[in-house]
């Protein structure tokens, strides 16, 4: 069988070779001049730019694609932990590094602004929630047919994803403007959570959205 991936990312490369290893012949379609998405390094006007990528959450799920192809990954990749993984330099000249280190986090916001120490730590917690059901429950299950999406519906509402990621995270930051629109940028969960909690809220407002024209279409009954 023959198989399009369009956009050489984590997501096209990982779909490409998981189709590869089903025997598809596989055609990668990229629009810039080289692979890797977010992920590439390039140069423009003298300069070299890492476009990211920002976190890599799960990289087991790396290793999962050289072991399609009974390679071992440490031959050919090797991923090195951070300690701190985005810097932020305020209009004061003050900084706040961003890390998994959850001491030092509730440290630097104390610094800030102690009453926000507790709004974080309610933030991570309720997070979790996301991870546990976004991730942990639903990240192999296919949205493929509109009931499957309808019954997330409940979550919707539990999980508050009509809210912003900043209105969310206002909800529990409260020092100032300034403050919480830089702690928007940083998304301050664990480590783990920092990109998915942005992704999970997108997946389910696109099921919602999808289930009410399903709803509203004159085909439905």
């Amino acid at each position: 069988m023959n198989s399009v991936v369009i956009g050489s990312g984590f997501g096209g490369i990982a779909a490409a070779l998981r189709l590869k290893a089903k025997g598809h012949k596989v055609t990668l379609i990229e629009k810039h001049p080289d692979l890797g998405g977010r992920a590439r390094v390039f140069k423009k006007n003298g300069f070299t730019y890492d476009g990211g990528p920002t976190v890599i959450t799960a990289p087991y799920l790396i290793n999962e694609l050289f072991e399609l192809f009974k390679k071992n990954p440490k031959d050919y990749i090797e991923l090195s932990p951070l300690k701190i993984w985005y810097q932020f330099v305020f209009e004061d000249n003050s900084k706040f590094n961003y890390s998994g280190d959850e001491s030092d986090m509730k440290k630097q916001i104390g610094e800030i602004n102690k009453n926000d120490i507790e709004g974080y730590e309610k933030l991570v917690n309720f997070t979790k929630k996301i991870f546990d059901k976004g991730f942990t429950e639903l990240a192999d299950v296919p949205f493929d047919k509109p009931f499957v999406m309808m019954r997330q519906l409940p979550a919707l509402l539990k999980l508050k994803s009509y809210k912003s990621v900043y209105s969310l995270v206002s909800s529990y930051i409260g020092y100032s403007i300034t403050f919480r629109n830089n702690f928007f940028n940083l998304m301050t969960f664990n480590y783990f959570y920092t990109n998915f909690i942005h992704q999970f809220f997108k997946t389910l407002n696109n099921i919602a959205r999808t289930t009410h024209r399903i709803m509203n279409s004159p085909f439905f009954f």
